[in-house]
């Protein structure tokens, strides 16, 4: 008899860490989802914007913004990935409405056909130009910047790229790469403790 309750209840333990387990995979799931929405959201809105500085320009001058836009975002998506790649805005005209195609070597498909860390890139030079070119003066705010990269020397190059930046716009980011760090004019650490985030003034670095 007391062998048999024991028996149910290693089952019952054995059911519940596999349900605990269950539970935790499906959590951190979520979260990636979650992530990659707002991940998506990001790179949306500044496609959007980008349309946008299209819908106000004149004929002439979107071509002009296109090229600029174009030749500045292959430059950098070709200094981070070292490889000769090509980014173009195709532009049509629909009515009074006009459409942007993103196309990466010729590739509407940029995130399955070159990683969603290109994509990454995109959007923040987007930012960037259309910030330049409405004169917003504000930082430009970056969260993992490197996150979706898929090697790690990528993580090099974008930093030598937000240096780059940097040198005419302030830039406040996060980030886990030690190597993205090493670019920073400032660094604050951080710690999670008992659930909440707590900034050491003394891991300050300048």
């Amino acid at each position: 008899m007391i062998n048999n309750y024991q028996n149910r209840i290693n089952l019952a333990k054995r059911k519940l860490t596999q349900l605990l387990e269950r539970r935790r995979y499906l959590q951190e799931r979520k979260e990636s989802l979650i992530e990659d929405i707002q991940r998506f959201t990001k790179e949306e809105i500044e496609h959007k914007k980008a349309l946008e500085v299209f819908q106000l320009a004149s004929g002439l001058s979107k071509e002009i913004i296109s090229e600029k836009f174009s030749k500045v975002i292959s430059e950098a998506i070709s200094a981070v990935t070292e490889q000769d790649l090509v980014f173009n805005i195709e532009l049509t005209t629909r009515g009074d409405e006009i459409e942007a195609k993103f196309l990466l070597d010729d590739s509407p498909d940029i995130i399955n056909t070159h990683g969603s860390g290109i994509a990454d890139i995109i959007a923040i030079m987007l930012r960037v130009l259309i910030m330049s070119m409405y004169n917003i003066d504000a930082p430009l705010i970056l969260d993992e910047p490197t996150s979706h990269l898929s090697k790690e020397n990528y993580s090099q190059q974008i930093g030598k790229l937000l240096k780059e930046i940097s040198k005419t716009r302030q830039i406040i980011l996060t980030t886990h790469s030690k190597e993205l760090a090493k670019e920073a004019d400032c660094l604050i650490k951080t710690q999670l403790i008992d659930r909440k985030t707590v900034i050491n003034t003394e891991d300050v670095q300048r």
